[in-house]
This record gives structure tokens, sequence and C-alpha cells, in this order.
């Protein structure tokens, strides 16, 4: 017995952070691949109670092993988050990279950097869809017809009044909320109502009477522009130091260019045409642009899944570990 007490102890004894670290991730691990195989083996023995039965124990077996990898020789948790840097080394040369900032060569190579790029062209680009596309939209309604150019310039000019309230807003909003929602995570709930005016859009604009649908959405999609537009320069300053800002800012900034050709001339270009008739000119109501709205709302929830990447409190790079508060 004495080489199975000497792995036993090499497991669960003593150890330095970056060990424990190691075998807690290894232990946890094999416990997500065992609950995967519990479910398929579940399913082979036909909802057996035996077989249910011994899966939860080797569960249970598994989690106490955990326990014991992380509380083993010093009685107490090990990673705190204000102490996660000290793990690694390449941790701490992370932060240290991040306070005096990230070059536009180096930008290229963060996964950060293509979260918060990706989010804002997904997010963005669903803007510069209405934007776009606001006469069109008007236009595809044959109640509006007779109105259509005031009913587009009042839209316009509603536009440009919630993009500007957006910007003006988010700012103090964000800075009063600072002590309990971080700048990322605010940018979560701007792309999360850029979805819902998308969603909006696409479901609670009526046929028979457009009008109010398309006001509520439009002044939703202006309001998450505006806020998103105030974002992307605060996160690139955040994420990546000042030091680099301009350069930085620049290239993330090119994203809701690309969102705008992906989603507006591309997407939303192609279902018009489809749901047009041979003079190109639709008038089929929702049907010319709902499948875009759809899309967009569902392209906005990818976007918030990605800036939520970026807001769990630990910004993992492809070289290296930064893990901050």
């Amino acid at each position: 017995m004495a080489p199975v007490n000497r792995a036993v102890s090499g497991i669960f004894g003593g150890a330095d952070t970056d060990t424990k670290f190691t075998r807690g991730l290894a232990v946890c691990a094999l416990t997500a691949v065992h609950v995967a195989a519990s479910g398929a083996l579940l399913h082979v023995a036909g909802g057996s109670v035996a077989m249910a039965a011994a899966c939860l124990v080797v569960l249970v077996v598994l989690l106490a092993a955990q326990c014991a990898v992380l509380l083993g020789g010093t009685g107490q948790l090990v990673f705190v988050r204000s102490e996660m840097e000290t793990i690694d080394g390449k941790a701490q040369m992370a932060v240290k990279a991040a306070q005096e900032g990230v070059g536009p060569v180096a930008l290229s190579s963060l996964l950060d950097f293509w979260l918060l790029f990706t989010a804002l062209l997904l997010s963005l680009g669903a803007g510069v869809t209405v934007i776009n596309n606001l006469s069109q939209m008007v236009g595809a309604y044959a109640q509006l017809a007779p109105t259509a150019g005031m009913v587009t310039h009042s839209l316009l000019k509603l536009l440009a009044c919630m993009n500007t309230l957006g910007r003006l807003a988010s700012g103090a909003l964000s800075d009063r909320l600072a002590a309990r929602v971080s700048r990322v995570m605010f940018t979560v709930y701007c792309v999360a109502g850029m979805a819902a005016g998308q969603a909006f859009l696409s479901v609670g604009v009526s046929e028979t009477a457009p009008l109010f649908g398309l006001v509520v959405g439009v002044s939703c999609v202006g309001w998450m522009y505006g806020s998103l537009f105030w974002a992307m320069p605060t996160l690139v300053m955040e994420l990546f130091g000042a030091k680099h800002f301009g350069a930085n800012r620049g290239l993330v900034g090119l994203s809701p260019a690309i969102g705008g050709y992906l989603l507006s001339t591309l997407l939303a270009g192609k279902v018009y045409a489809a749901a047009a008739g041979e003079d190109n000119n639709c008038v089929a109501g929702g049907a010319c642009y709902r499948t875009t709205w759809t899309l967009n709302a569902g392209l906005g929830c990818c976007a918030v899944a990605g800036f939520e990447g970026l807001g769990l409190g630990l910004g993992l790079r492809v070289q290296g570990l930064r893990f901050w508060d």
C-alpha cells in the first residue's frame, strides 16, 4: 500500500498555489467528463436506479476530491480574485502589460481584443442597419405611403436625438453605477438593449398601424447606438491602456464599418430583395425586414456573450493570463 499512500499524499497533500490550481482544474475537468458520461450511461441504461446511484456516488467522490485538492494543506480556500495574479508568473506579466499599455501590433494576438471587436461589430452593425434602411422601412408599409417622406424625416430626427441622448446619458449613468457595475458590464446592458430593439422591430411593429412600433423600435436602437459609441473608446482605454490609445481606438473603430457592411448592405439587402417585386421595391410591410431584425437580435445575443467574456473578472489572453477585479 506504500505506493498508494504516496500517490494519495502527493495529490491531496500540501502544495504551492500553482500546483493546487493545476490539480483543481484537472479534477474539475474530470468531473465535467463524468457528468457527460453519466448522461450517456443513464440514457443507455433506460434510467436504471442502480446506474443513477452509482453515477451519483462517483460524482460525490469527485466533488470531494476537488475540495480536498484545493483545501489540502492549508485548511482554507486558496484562490481569492484579488490574489489570482500571484498564481502564475504569466499573469503578473500580463497585468504589467495592461498597465503599461498594449500596442496595436500585439493587440491582434489578444482574445480580449477579438471579443470586443466582434461584439461591437454585431451590435453597432445592427444599429447601422436601421440608420441606412430607415427610408425603405417606412416605404414598406402601404399605410404610411401617403406621408412616407414626412414620417421618414421625423424618424431620422428622432433617431439622431436618441443617439445624442444615449451618448450623453450613458457616461453619467455609468459613473453613477461604477461602484456596483463595471463599465464592461454596463456595456453588456447596452448591447442587450440593442438586441431588444431589433427584436421589437421584428415582432412589435403592427401591420395595420406600424408607426407606433417604428417609433419605439427606432428610439431604442438610437439610444443604444449612441451608448455603444460612448462605450467604445472607454473600453479601449480600460482594457488596453492609454499609451497606444489612438492607434488601438482606430482599430476597434473599424468594427461598426465592417458590421454595417455585413448586416446592412449584405444581409438586409438580400432579405429586402427577396421580398421585393420585379421593380426591386418591397411594399410587403414587415416581411421586407423581419428576417433581418430577427437575425440581428440573435446576433445581438452573441454580442452579449462576447461582452460577458470580457466582464467575468478574468481577462483571458492568447499570450498568458490576466487577472483583474
